[in-house]
């Protein structure tokens, strides 16, 4: 693995948000001021292929990008807002909320 795509795991690994490919970029690049959108984009592609991480799809919203470890979201299909926990249990379903792990 290359060094920039462990730099753009531990960012998103370390995340407590689901990030866009341009938020991970202005993340890196604080400490690697050379880097190129076109390099966050091709390491994200390589660590979701690979397994590393989950891509996050809504229509007509970016991409977002989540680690692998185990939580639970609620997504409001209305608006396509998620809201991820990580302690493990099955959230409640409130109406307009779809519950997925």
């Amino acid at each position: 693995m290359t060094k920039n795509a462990e730099q753009i795991l531990e960012i998103v690994r370390t995340s407590t948000e689901h990030l866009s490919a341009e938020q991970i970029f202005l993340r890196l690049k604080e400490t690697n001021k050379g880097v190129a959108m076109a390099t966050v984009y091709n390491n994200l592609s390589y660590l979701y292929k690979e397994g590393f991480i989950r891509k996050i799809s809504f229509e007509g919203y970016p991409d977002r990008y989540d680690n692998i470890r185990r939580h639970d979201h609620l997504v409001w299909e209305a608006v396509g807002y998620s809201a991820g926990g990580s302690d493990g249990a099955a959230p409640e379903t409130g109406r307009g909320f779809d519950a997925f792990v």
